[in-house]
């Protein structure tokens, strides 16, 4: 997935306008943005392979460069949503949401109305992809009826859980150089409140420059300090500003879930896009820098490559928690190790597909009664180490976990 992230945005970058180097170079630094480990190690739905197709659709839809839109990438991103609305329907909503704002944004641009039709057909297939998945679920309910004891989010998730600028901006605080861990330290100090997974929506230096810039474009644009058209960064600019106030705490995403359902909370999410739209803004400024130095002497050209790969190299460093990824693997692989070793022992002892029951029992999706140390999917690791025997652990929340209550 990782290595899908990448490729699938150095391509969208390619089709941006921006030079094969530099793709390549800001496609590896969105694969390996501070949220791919943070996030996506623990929760991997949250692997973002087809975003950058999807965001390359809503540029398109809002007016980038419309010129170089061919047959080719309609079936690619129009694929990608079909794709993603297989996934996880974060990323399914958010990309609607971003296609809904694009669409007024592309007509009142260009006047084409292929893009408003292109952007209808982007949101109806994201929609028709999230709804294949819960077709057995509709299918369950009709016999069953709602399961009422999986209303566990509430309205108030949409903020707890919520984009905080700030996060997107602060280094990751296993940093290599001292002064960002410093910085990364007192944010943390500070104690601000629903301090969660919205902390791993970090772009890391490259790509809080690419944010800056698109937010201070937006700024001179409505101020008239800027005049004229950018076919770059234009498009990206106002996505950003649309993200923003969608998913920012008490932004319209909590409105959404006010008058509509909870069921999207975490909306600090959108970053996957976000971390997309800056770094093509550096892209981009990098491509311009670059061209007027290829147009001077065959040295200055060498200069640009040693520059890139500069620029690839610190970006691996500042954006890649190597302090937090080396202590996951000591904390986690002799954990491991001691949890095979125990599952074989149970399974020389009892026969092939016999039952264990586990106490604590814990259900599934949520469990709020496990004693600590325990966490909600603990229960699940001798099942992971299991070849021959079956666990109790894995019903669900007020369907079939009564009889496993009762019997303890």
């Amino acid at each position: 997935t990782v290595v899908g992230a990448g490729a699938s945005a150095a391509w969208a970058f390619r089709r941006l306008a921006i030079p094969a180097r530099v793709a390549f170079v800001f496609g590896v630094l969105y694969a390996l943005v501070p949220g791919t480990f943070y996030r996506q190690v623990g929760h991997i739905a949250l692997a973002q392979p087809f975003v950058p197709l999807l965001c390359l659709l809503c540029l398109r839809v809002a007016g980038a460069r419309p010129e170089s839109f061919d047959r080719r990438e309609r079936w690619v991103t129009l694929g990608a949503c079909v794709l993603q609305g297989l996934n996880l329907v974060y990323f399914a909503f958010f990309a609607c949401a971003l296609l809904a704002a694009a669409i007024p944004m592309g007509w009142l641009r260009t006047r084409r109305s292929a893009l408003a039709r292109l952007g209808a057909s982007g949101i109806l297939l994201l929609t028709l992809g999230s709804a294949i998945p819960l077709v057995p679920s509709a299918l369950y309910w009709s016999r069953h009826g709602r399961n009422e004891r999986l209303a566990y989010k509430t309205v108030a998730d949409a903020d707890r859980y919520g984009l905080k600028l700030r996060h997107l901006l602060l280094p990751i605080e296993d940093h290599p150089i001292g002064a960002f861990r410093t910085v990364a330290a007192r944010a943390r100090a500070a104690r601000f409140p629903d301090e969660n997974e919205n902390v791993s929506a970090r772009l890391g230096l490259l790509g809080s420059v690419g944010l800056l810039g698109l937010l201070g474009l937006a700024v001179g644009r409505v101020s008239g300090a800027l005049r004229g058209h950018d076919a770059d960064l234009d498009a990206p600019a106002a996505l950003t500003i649309g993200a923003l106030l969608l998913a920012q705490v008490g932004g319209l995403g909590s409105i959404f879930n006010l008058l509509v359902v909870p069921d999207v909370r975490a909306y600090n999410r959108i970053s996957a896009f976000m971390a997309f739209f800056a770094l093509l803004a550096t892209a981009a400024l990098v491509t311009r820098a670059s061209t007027r130095l290829e147009a001077s002497a065959r040295a200055r050209r060498g200069f640009l490559r040693a520059g890139l790969l500069g620029l690839l190299a610190f970006g691996v460093m500042d954006q890649v928690p190597w302090t937090s990824l080396y202590l996951v693997r000591a904390g986690s692989a002799p954990r491991f190790a001691e949890d095979e070793a125990f599952v074989r022992r149970v399974e020389r002892l009892l026969p092939e597909r016999a039952m264990v029951f586990q106490l604590p029992h814990a259900p599934l999706p949520v469990s709020t009664s496990l004693p600590p140390p325990l966490t909600p999917h603990d229960p699940a690791r001798a099942y992971l180490s299991s070849r021959t025997l079956r666990w109790s652990f894995g019903s669900m929340l007020g369907r079939t976990d009564e009889w496993h209550r009762a019997v303890e």
